[in-house]
């Protein structure tokens, strides 16, 4: 993987919960809405962004607060307090995604908090929107999520990269060992 996609990520921390959010602007970062929906009840919101160290650290305030946590794309989008101008900001690209086509993701999940894990699978299937939270079910082959020792839990709000371009956000772990993404 691209040091570019690991060094434009970074772990979120917001009342109790904790997952990661990667830069698209020198003061903007995504993230998936669940990672942060605790600031709408007050709790504030802190990034690190580790192949920074301590000149990376941010915190960040969510711009599209909505009523309901449950309504609407499980996607987040946070403003910096101070912007990052040492990292290159991720692009996103739209794009058609057919099935079978390989993925890659950079995360920290809480089971490899610390370094961060890579990622790798394939596009499995398209969720229409308004029936799931999902619009994209991905099959991970690396590492193993089926592992019941191994915790995905911390990995939502990753960038999904495919063929060099973040096209996805990683949103939760779906039954039967595959991960939601929003597109």
């Amino acid at each position: 993987m691209n040091d570019k996609f690991k060094k434009a990520t970074a772990h979120v921390l917001c009342g109790g919960k904790f997952g990661t959010a990667f830069l698209i602007s020198p003061s903007h970062v995504i993230t998936a809405y669940h990672v942060v929906h605790r600031f709408v009840e007050g709790s504030p919101i802190y990034l690190e962004f580790p192949f920074l160290d301590e000149a990376g650290d941010r915190s960040a305030k969510l711009l599209n607060v909505r009523e309901e946590i449950d309504k609407g794309i499980d996607l987040a989008i946070l403003e910096l307090d101070k912007p990052l101008k040492e990292i290159e900001p991720l692009k996103l690209f739209a794009e058609e995604l057919t099935h079978d086509l390989p993925w890659k993701a950079f995360g920290f999940p809480s089971t490899k908090d610390t370094p961060g894990e890579i990622f790798k699978g394939e596009v499995s299937m398209f969720v229409k929107q308004h029936l799931s939270l999902y619009d994209l079910a991905l099959n991970c082959i690396t590492p193993d999520i089926t592992d019941e020792k191994y915790f995905v839990f911390g990995a939502s709000g990753s960038a999904l990269i495919v063929d060099e371009e973040v096209v996805a956000v990683l949103t939760k772990k779906m039954p039967g060992g595959t991960l939601g993404a929003v597109a």
